[in-house]
């Protein structure tokens, strides 16, 4: 079973933290950066959509994802 962290893409943050979807210039960006700079991305989102939790993860492959997902009750 899938955690509530697999259930937000990253466009879904984006638009919340921004109020509009990304561009194709602004996804593209984004698919370029590395796994640190991707985390670092994700924390500056959440905070501009604090409804968002985040943490770090370790996957399968041993690399560290910043996790993203709505706190529900």
């Amino acid at each position: 079973m899938l955690g509530p962290e697999c259930e937000f893409s990253f466009a879904d943050l984006f638009r919340a933290a921004e109020g509009r979807d990304w561009t194709s210039e602004e996804e593209a960006g984004f698919v370029s950066l590395t796994q640190d700079e991707r985390n670092e991305w994700v924390s500056r989102l959440a905070a501009k959509a604090p409804q968002f939790t985040t943490k770090d993860k370790v996957g399968t492959d041993g690399v560290v994802y910043r996790a993203f997902w709505i706190e529900t009750d």
